[in-house]
């Protein structure tokens, strides 16, 4: 488990739906923005809300942001900084699925960051993988490759599969 619950905080952002661990003085804390917990509240999505808590509880329970500093050169190589958080950000992806125990749950809260509020509602998952997998070129693999999350069709592939296993997660 988690030896001491880190603090959680709510701060109002340009609008943008995201939450984020982070270690500061030995303070270790986790902050969501206001207009995630709005859009989650508002729309009854309690059980995403809480999978997104669960994934960055996992990245203090992983100790990712312990981190931060000691592995700042290896961020500074390229790729290999971007590589390393691209693996956190599943890791704390399977924590989300092992508390929510349910992969369409933190799939919903993924689109959620990255479509938005408005235009979540909209998006046919299927569809959207099914798109992503006909991408390609040069310019998909370098934003790939530099990119500190993996893509979010990845992410929610990856919880398929991991949903798909005996243990579940």
């Amino acid at each position: 488990g988690i030896e001491k619950i880190p603090s959680a905080y709510i701060i109002h952002a340009t609008g943008e739906l995201n939450a984020f661990a982070v270690k500061i003085a030995r303070r270790r804390m986790i902050v969501f923005f206001a207009e995630l917990i709005e859009v989650l509240v508002e729309g009854e999505k309690l059980d995403e809300l809480r999978a997104i808590a669960a994934h960055e509880l996992t990245h203090v329970r992983l100790k990712h942001i312990n981190y931060f500093f000691f592995l700042m050169p290896f961020r500074i190589l390229p790729f290999l900084g971007t590589m390393l958080s691209r693996a956190q950000e599943l890791s704390a992806d399977r924590g989300a699925l092992a508390i929510a125990k349910n992969h369409h749950i933190v799939s919903q809260a993924l689109l959620k960051l990255i479509a938005g509020k408005f235009v979540v509602g909209t998006v046919d998952i299927n569809e959207y993988l099914e798109q992503s997998y006909h991408e390609g070129g040069f310019f998909i693999w370098l934003a790939k490759i530099t990119s500190t999350h993996p893509p979010v069709p990845k992410r929610i592939a990856m919880l398929r599969a991991y949903a798909s296993e005996p243990q579940g997660y």
